[in-house]
């Protein structure tokens, strides 16, 4: 399973304040950490899942299958099984 997030103590000087993760789970996609920010889960023949605003943790299912998902300014590719 492949997970993404982000770490503010990365050792960027002028790195945004943020720390967040985008991981895949059994027939869901888990966002957090992006509060305040826009999301969009977009399957690979280009057709949005799911989008919104990140209102604290976010759990969204979606059917199995390769996605990408941008969350603020940080966009992952992530496979759900």
């Amino acid at each position: 399973m492949s997970s993404y997030s982000i770490d503010k103590n990365s050792g960027i000087s002028d790195i945004a304040e943020v720390t967040g993760s985008i991981e895949p789970g059994s027939g869901t996609i888990r966002i957090s950490g992006f509060e305040g920010e826009n999301y969009t889960i977009v399957r690979l023949d280009g057709i949005v899942a799911a989008s919104g605003n990140c209102e604290g943790d976010l759990s969204v299912n979606v059917n199995p299958g390769i996605y990408i998902v941008r969350a603020g300014i940080h966009t992952v590719r992530v496979i759900v099984k």
